[in-house]
């Protein structure tokens, strides 16, 4: 039996709790509700989700269609839209442009909503910058590596050079002995990226639902990776739908969708947001997520 995986929580008050476990997961049921109409809250994640994954992330680019389909999507909700991203807030306005209206960047330490902008004053430690120096230094010039400082999060991303991950991995772990407290290195589909524990996209999605216009209604949450994963456990804990992409291995995810070109013929489609469209997840004994019940 595959073994489950359980995650902690960072709530708005600092503390930490365990969240849900589920396990191996592969599509199975479709997901189904009596009333795809009613209200939603939609929370997206961007690269792997929205825009299909690119060996150099400054590469991405969100064409007219993308943009035709969020803006679509957006008035239908009448504005219940929030991307949560690792990405910089700045990146995010710069590649959606008006569309940003309410957005989380590196997974929420930058928060904007309707204008205001804020961010988590965290200092960027000296250790986080010498392990870039020393990547950078170590590795100049090796094909598939890009470093991205971005503050107190750095992205190391390998791509699919898995010999050059296993490499850099041991850096980065002995460099989390020089980092404050909470910090952790998180490998993801596009590499490896140390970050603070205050860098949880599920603490974003909570924070945005306590504010209009997402106040009182269902969120669903689509990303594709492991820095999602906190973000699929506030929304299983909250009653929503949390969907990845392309779901393999372990997730907290209760729905799957196979593709990010599967993610924009949702966004498009005539019944949007019928999460009926979403594949339930099967999950090892004793891990099997409880059922979801929508509104009616």
């Amino acid at each position: 039996m595959p073994s489950a995986e359980a995650i902690t929580l960072t709530l708005p008050d600092g503390s930490e709790t365990d969240g849900p476990s589920v396990g191996h997961s592969s599509l199975a049921e479709p997901c189904r509700a009596e009333n795809p109409e009613r209200d939603w809250a939609l929370f997206l994640d961007i690269d792997g989700t929205l825009l299909r994954l690119v060996p150099d992330p400054r590469d991405a680019i969100v064409d007219d269609d993308l943009r035709r389909l969020l803006a679509a999507a957006t008035a239908r909700l009448d504005g219940a839209i929030a991307f949560i991203s690792g990405r910089r807030l700045a990146v995010i306005r710069e590649m959606l442009g008006p569309l940003a209206v309410h957005a989380a960047g590196l997974y929420g330490l930058e928060f904007l909503s309707d204008g205001v902008e804020f961010a988590t004053p965290i200092e960027v430690p000296m250790a986080l910058a010498d392990l870039a120096d020393q990547v950078e230094r170590l590795f100049a010039g090796e094909p598939g590596l890009v470093i991205e400082r971005k503050g107190p999060v750095l992205s190391l991303n390998t791509g699919k050079r898995a010999d050059l991950l296993s490499t850099i991995l041991p850096l980065a772990e002995r460099t989390l002995e020089r980092l404050p407290a909470g910090y952790r290195n998180v490998i993801g589909h596009a590499g490896l990226e140390l970050m603070p524990v205050a860098a949880d996209k599920g603490s974003a999605i909570r924070r945005f639902m306590t504010m209009p216009p997402f106040q009182s209604r269902r969120p669903i949450f689509i990303g594709d990776d492991k820095p999602d994963e906190r973000g699929f456990a506030a929304i299983n804990a909250s009653g929503g739908i949390s969907v990845r992409v392309f779901p393999a291995g372990e997730t907290q995810a209760h729905y799957g969708v196979e593709d990010v070109d599967a993610v924009r013929q949702w966004l498009g489609g005539e019944n949007f947001p019928d999460v009926t469209a979403f594949t339930r997840l099967t999950a090892s004994p004793n891990t099997v997520p409880q059922p979801v019940h929508l509104p009616v």
